[in-house]
């Protein structure tokens, strides 16, 4: 699951630089201006995802949902979480031995 999650997230920031009509599969059009406003919390999730050891089922779920989310940051233009936060927040939930 951490690898095919990775795999989606790696070409989101490049895609949202280079393509403006970039459309998951999952979900649609991403929102271009605030993927490349996040792009370094993208860059550390990506990297945190490839980190050895365990990760927390709560990260991956929260990862899985940054991205599947039609009504979230990454797609809708009305949605009211930030999506710096949003990535910031997979990024933490991913530590098995942090806080929740």
């Amino acid at each position: 699951m951490r690898r095919a999650l990775r795999r989606s997230l790696q070409g989101v920031p490049a895609d949202a630089r280079a393509h403006p009509g970039h459309r998951s599969p999952a979900a649609g059009p991403i929102r271009r201006d605030r993927v490349v406003r996040a792009s370094d919390g993208f860059e550390v999730l990506i990297y945190r995802l490839l980190a050895p050891g365990p990760a927390s089922v709560h990260g991956i779920a929260q990862v899985r949902l940054l991205l599947t989310d039609g009504n979230g940051p990454l797609y809708h233009a009305a949605a009211i979480d930030d999506l710096r936060w949003q990535v910031q927040r997979a990024v933490d939930a991913l530590d098995p031995f942090g806080e929740m």
